[in-house]
């Protein structure tokens, strides 16, 4: 509107001063004509500023109120006055009679009832949606059960301190968020006390070193929004060294390896398996091959658990798991990536081949 009007004012002095200095009226001419004209041009720029002030005011006022109703949310998950911490925790997982929904009346988690050992490593294989993902997030207290209880060491997490329960919880998760900062500084996020040395430790347990090298600023590069660009697989290499210098007692991996090609997959699970020995470790994954060193295997179909053995004893059932395990073995072996046997696979004499992850 600011614009218009210093346009029309414009073609006003314009029109009424080219009639002046055609009549020679007030002895106007076409030097003070000119004048005019150039004065009210001279005006725009100003009138312009103003309008974009107003603008960016608008959009500032916008933007802050967003981020009071963020701080002043209300967060859903809260801590008890009396709430307990860990002496020496030992990562012994209890859940009984879970029940869960982000909807109402739309359950994801039904009746559900698992034992985890400490120590142990349990494998967890579905299908899409049928509630994998967010059993992990219930152990990690991102969202309360409806029913039913998630006990760590015998004690409910409900129960515990938010901070140190997280501590003592390492997840890597198929999604992956990087902070805006140096990868230095994501990789340290759990523990920003960390060494560099750590940091590298790290890094190279991930199979993430040598990439970082070849980085602009290597450890120093910033990523994250708007920040070096990095594929699927770096990030979530970066992610995995973030829970190697955490350290933690329980290890969640949701996916882990799904970003990565099949030689980089291989080396990270080696260092995953070296960092699950002594903690308690939950691996959901889709690739059945993944999963044959768990000590038990969980099949979660519907909220609900369908099947529960080891791998063997999976396989010698003949139900969900083998069907499973049948289609992804008949998949890779169409396609040429590995050659399965013939026979059962579970008779003991099947072919185990480390690519048979692609």
């Amino acid at each position: 509107m600011l614009e218009i009007l210093v346009l029309l004012l414009s073609a006003l002095v314009l029109g009424m001063g080219g009639v002046m200095v055609v009549k020679g009226t007030d002895g106007m001419t076409a030097g003070k004509l000119l004048s005019f004209v150039v004065y009210l041009e001279m005006l725009r720029a100003p009138f312009g500023n103003l309008a974009m002030m107003s603008n960016g005011w608008a959009r500032c006022s916008d933007a802050a109120q967003r981020i009071f109703e963020i701080s002043d949310a209300i967060p859903e998950i809260t801590e008890k006055e009396n709430a307990v911490g860990f002496e020496n925790i030992r990562g012994e997982i209890d859940i009984n009679e879970l029940e869960f929904e982000y909807e109402p009346a739309r359950p994801i988690i039904q009746k559900l009832s698992l034992h985890v050992s400490a120590g142990d490593m349990l494998g967890i294989v579905g299908r899409t949606g049928a509630g994998k993902t967010t059993i992990a997030n219930l152990i990690a207290r991102l969202y309360d059960a409806k029913e039913g209880s998630v006990k760590i060491d015998g004690i409910d997490v409900k129960d515990l301190k938010i901070r140190e329960l997280r501590r003592n919880i390492g997840l890597v998760s198929q999604d992956i968020y990087l902070f805006y900062g140096s990868i230095t500084e994501n990789i340290r996020y759990a523990r920003p006390d960390a060494s560099m040395d750590e940091v590298i430790a790290a890094a190279k347990a991930a199979c993430a070193h040598d990439f970082i090298m070849k980085l602009p600023d290597a450890y120093e590069t910033r990523v994250g929004a708007g920040g070096q660009s990095l594929s699927g697989g770096e990030r979530q290499r970066i992610s995995i060294a973030r829970t190697i210098i955490q350290n933690p007692k329980i290890l969640i991996l949701d996916e882990a390896t799904a970003a990565m090609d099949t030689e980089t997959e291989r080396n990270i699970q080696n260092s995953l398996g070296l960092l699950s020995k002594g903690r308690t470790t939950i691996a959901i994954a889709h690739r059945l091959s993944t999963l044959r060193d768990s000590d038990y295997l969980a099949v979660i179909d519907g909220g609900k658990i369908a099947e529960y053995g080891t791998f063997k004893e999976l396989l010698d059932l003949k139900g969900e798991f083998y069907r499973q395990y049948t289609i992804q073995a008949e998949a890779l072996k169409t396609i040429g990536i590995a050659e399965f046997a013939e026979d059962h696979p579970h008779d003991g004499d099947e072919e185990e081949n480390d690519g048979n992850q692609g």
